[in-house]
């Protein structure tokens, strides 16, 4: 003798789960933003005193005697 046993699934009520699904997403969206790194307010620009123009920071350890840097603030 075989017995089959039959499981019975509700369909899932939409609204029901509408509110906690959207306090699920929003809390996951407010964690990632908060991951993020933050930048600083103020920031090293490097320029070239021969050329005038602007470098990267590598190119001022090549050449420290030739380039100066100012610091900036972020707007």
């Amino acid at each position: 003798m075989v017995f089959v046993q039959v499981i019975y699934i509700q369909p899932i009520n939409i609204e029901k789960m509408k509110k906690p699904l959207i306090i699920t997403l929003l809390v996951v969206f407010t964690i990632s933003v908060n991951a993020q790194e933050k930048k600083s307010k103020t920031y090293e620009q490097h320029r070239s005193s021969k050329t005038g123009r602007y470098v990267t920071k590598s190119e001022t350890k090549k050449s420290p005697s030739t380039t100066y840097t100012t610091k900036r603030k972020r707007k």
